[in-house]
């Protein structure tokens, strides 16, 4: 019973600090327009809107956009990689090194794998054609992919706390959700040049991120969401 007690409140902590990097996405995203614009650059920038309910500048826009199929195809690429992801792990024959990047089980912490490695790929390989419209598109790119990666599981506990118990039709809508939604978000704020502050904040979390993704994927802490649903309901 206590062991019970424990790993709610273990999720509800989670929860609120994903919920909490999520405020923080939102108010960099959402924006009053209010832009005065500076003469002094080689090009049309200005300064840009101040972030929702606060006088922080956080980042300055620029006149450049990338042609939405790159965004359609990107939805799409990511969406295909992830689906097969879920099985690369076992196609492998468990190789301890596609499980680093890729699910190794059932549980909500390795299914944001399947929007957040997919993600950083199609970043690289676009990442030559967008930086000439965009030299800041890189940090968009990843700002998307950390938005997208935190979506599931605030989609995930949302849907399971209202209903009370899980739907497999559900589980898999929440990931291409969130997929949509990362690349929504990413066109939204793709003529936007994140301030160095928040470039910084962006690359510490992808990092986070990234050896989270490394050293849970076989040393996971006990905690709600790292659990694997499969295992418990065998044993």
């Amino acid at each position: 019973m206590i062991r019970k007690d424990c790993r709610i409140t273990t999720d509800a902590a989670v929860f609120s600090i994903i919920y909490f990097m999520m405020h923080i996405f939102f108010k960099i995203s959402y924006t009053i327009n209010i832009s005065v614009t500076i003469s002094s650059f080689s090009g049309d920038y200005c300064i840009a809107s101040y972030a929702c309910a606060s006088e922080w500048r956080f980042f300055m826009s620029t006149t450049s956009t990338v042609p939405k199929k790159y965004y359609i195809g990107g939805f799409l690429f990511v969406s295909l990689l992830g689906t097969l992801g879920h099985f690369f792990y076992n196609w492998s024959g468990q190789n301890p090194v596609w499980g680093l990047f890729f699910p190794v089980n059932e549980s909500t912490w390795e299914h944001m794998k399947l929007v957040f490695f997919p993600m950083l790929l199609w970043t690289g390989l676009f990442m030559h054609l967008f930086q000439k419209s965009n030299p800041c598109f890189v940090f968009l790119s990843l700002c998307a992919a950390l938005f997208g990666t935190s979506l599931i599981p605030i989609l995930f506990y949302s849907y399971r706390g209202i209903l009370g118990y899980s739907l497999p039709a559900a589980d898999i809508s929440t990931f291409y959700i969130s997929v949509f939604l990362m690349f929504i978000l990413l066109y939204k704020i793709q003529n936007k040049c994140f301030k160095k502050m928040v470039n910084a904040f962006i690359i510490a979390l992808t990092i986070l991120f990234f050896l989270g993704f490394v050293v849970f994927s076989y040393h996971a802490p006990e905690l709600g969401i790292f659990e694997n649903p499969v295992s418990t309901a065998d044993n």
